[in-house]
């Protein structure tokens, strides 16, 4: 079977890495989710700013592309994780809107 695909998304670069060696793909398809977190509407900052400082991933928020796994951590990390992964939608879709993607 052959599988295709023109992007790939990952929540680390660990797994990005991974991916492009195991499965010999070109390093331009494969993406990091959060890198696109900078992109999404100011909008919705107000709405995930609250969840992030009760789950205490505020600190360094932005500054990276990477969405860690909340396993085994509080609801409060779930919910965090959850709008990491929104805002970095919502940044997709404004790209691929705007023909950045």
């Amino acid at each position: 079977m052959t599988w295709q695909a023109d992007l790939i998304f990952t929540m680390t670069q660990g797994q990005a890495t991974t991916i492009c060696k195991r499965y010999d793909v070109d390093s331009h398809k494969v993406i990091v989710l959060g890198s696109f977190a900078q992109a999404a509407p100011d909008a919705i900052d107000a709405q995930i700013a609250p969840l992030l400082q009760r789950s205490g991933l505020s600190d360094g928020f932005g500054d990276s592309a990477e969405i860690l796994d909340p396993f085994g951590g509080s609801i409060e990390a779930y919910q965090a994780c959850a709008a990491q992964i929104r805002r970095a939608v919502l940044g997709v879709i404004a790209a691929l809107l705007n023909g950045r993607l």
